[in-house]
Parts: structure tokens; C-alpha cells; sequence
């Protein structure tokens, strides 16, 4: 069935109805390096903000932080690791931000 200039789409054991193309067909599919990698990010995103939270709290409200932590998480440290993440968490952040969008991109079949 051809549509508007668009071929049909090769059928390959009747897996895939004719209306979709193979370009749909391979925006459609995972990609596992892209899916682990992810996932990763994702992970290591999520550990990064707590600490950064924490830490930032371990700056304004050392008072209640240096008990919680039992002494080890003092204001300075607090400060050090806190300026430290800085420059991680807006990288991972950004990172983030773009591998959702091209896991929603690759969803929809948009390019």
C-alpha cells in the first residue's frame, strides 16, 4: 500500500504490519549500550544529588548534620565536598536531561 510517496515497509515474518516503515522500525528498537548507559547515569545522578543535598545541609545546618553523621560530616567538610559536586551534578544534570530526550525521541519515532 503506498502512501503519498512513502514505500511499504518490508514485511519480515509478519512481525511488522505494513503501515510502519524501517526507519520506524529502528527508532522503535533498544539500543542496549544507550539503555545501560542510561541507566547509569540515571544511578550515579540520583547518588550525586543526595550527597549534594546532604552536604549542602551539612553547610547551613551543621548543628543537626554533625550529630547525624556522628562527627564525620563537619561544616568544612561539608563545604569541600559540596563544591566539589558542583561542576559533577550540572554535567550529569545536563547528560540526563538529554538521554531522556532521546529515549522519548526514539518512542515516539521522532528524529
Amino acid at each position: 500500500m503506498l502512501r503519498a510517496g512513502i514505500p511499504p515497509a518490508i514485511d519480515i515474518g509478519g512481525c511488522v504490519s505494513e503501515e510502519m516503515r524501517i526507519d520506524e522500525r529502528v527508532a522503535l528498537m533498544k539500543v542496549p549500550d544507550l539503555d545501560a548507559l542510561r541507566r547509569a547515569v540515571h544511578y550515579i545522578f540520583a547518588f550525586v544529588t543526595v550527597v549534594f543535598v546532604i552536604t549542602g545541609f551539612g553547610i547551613t545546618e551543621y548543628r543537626t548534620i554533625e550529630p547525624l553523621t556522628l562527627g564525620v560530616l563537619t561544616k568544612a567538610l561539608s563545604f569541600q565536598i559540596h563544591t566539589a559536586l558542583a561542576y559533577p551534578f550540572v554535567a550529569l544534570l545536563i547528560l540526563h536531561i538529554y538521554l531522556v530526550l532521546t529515549v522519548r525521541r526514539r518512542k515516539t519515532g521522532k528524529d
